[in-house]
């Protein structure tokens, strides 16, 4: 269906879809509902949203820190798999990743699906959909993400901190591909 249309359109398209569908998901269940509050995101105590997300990054570095040494000893460090998708990026597309991307997984995931599911089926879905990055260590980095952030959103019941979260990872693993990594 989207086969000989750009990568970036398709790309942005993709992210488009899931930015909607946590939000069109909660419409088609409750038609009156108010999506943002179902979604668990809200812009109250912007300031202390943004310092729960960076530490809830902080988690998750750790985490992914503990997974790669993990993945390194083992023999299945396959990251550079990744970073050589994240440098075939155009420039949109990276921003497209570290931006609309997290927001729309957040909430689709966390917001929506965790409260059907629970946080370890939501994480194993949300895990699922890094398929595409062919690295055994993305699925095993994206469940535990996953897992931390689906852990934060179930106990405060805000999603915001797990999008700063969540975007600030994007950014690092884009900053990483392009400025820390030598090919």
């Amino acid at each position: 269906m989207l086969e000989g249309i750009d990568p970036t359109v398709k790309g942005i398209l993709v992210a488009l879809a899931v930015l909607a569908a946590g939000p069109l998901l909660v419409l088609l269940e409750k038609r009156k509902a108010n999506v943002a509050r179902e979604l668990c995101f809200s812009t109250k105590n912007f300031p202390q949203s943004v310092l729960a997300g960076m530490v809830l990054f902080a988690k998750v570095f750790l985490v992914l820190i503990a997974l790669g040494i993990i993945a390194k000893l083992t023999g299945f460090n396959d990251s550079t798999k990744v970073i050589a998708l994240l440098r075939n990026q155009s420039i949109v597309m990276l921003f497209v990743i570290a931006t609309v991307a997290p927001i729309g997984e957040e909430l689709l995931f966390r917001g929506y699906l965790q409260k059907k599911v629970g946080v370890f089926f939501s994480s194993i879905v949300f895990a699922a959909v890094h398929i595409g990055y062919g690295s055994i260590f993305e699925l095993a980095g994206a469940f535990a993400a996953g897992m931390v952030f689906g852990e934060h959103v179930r106990r405060t019941k805000r999603t915001l901190p797990a999008i700063i979260a969540h975007s600030l990872l994007n950014a690092w693993a884009i900053f990483v591909a392009y400025y820390l990594f030598t090919p």
